[in-house]
């Protein structure tokens, strides 16, 4: 069982490649237990842009606004943040209120297959470069 830290060391850099040089944007994940928790149970949680690590369906299932506050558009920006990490994580590890796993689970899922809905459904278009 393996305790959250704030140990870059400890964590996985996902580069989501959508920038123009393929660097970027970026998101910080770690798999673990709060510290002091009573749980064996890992989870997985993401690092927020304000240095707190949040359950991962959490924030799956956030409006496209606050799910902003965990993509890092460059490499300077995330390490500004994980420069300012220290001590002990702080962590936000419960579901929101009303919500079960089961529910946000499924939430998640919908997401992904609206998504992947409209990936199968869009027409594609030869590429061009300008000019040419």
């Amino acid at each position: 069982m393996r305790i959250l830290t704030n140990d870059c060391r400890d964590c996985e850099l996902l580069n989501l490649g959508t920038n123009a040089n393929g660097h970027g944007p970026y998101v910080m994940r770690q798999d673990g237990v709060p510290p002091g928790s009573s749980s064996l149970q890992e989870e997985r949680f993401l690092l927020r842009k304000d240095g707190t690590w949040v359950l991962d369906v959490t924030a799956f299932t956030l409006p496209e606004k606050e799910g902003e506050q965990f993509v890092f558009q460059n490499a300077a920006e995330l390490d500004a943040t994980v420069q300012e990490l220290g001590g002990d994580p702080v962590v936000e590890d419960k579901l929101p209120p009303g919500k079960s796993r089961a529910e946000l689970n499924a939430a998640i899922e919908t997401t992904i297959s609206r998504v992947w809905s409209q990936i199968k459904e869009a027409r594609g278009k030869r590429f061009t470069k300008p000019g040419t």
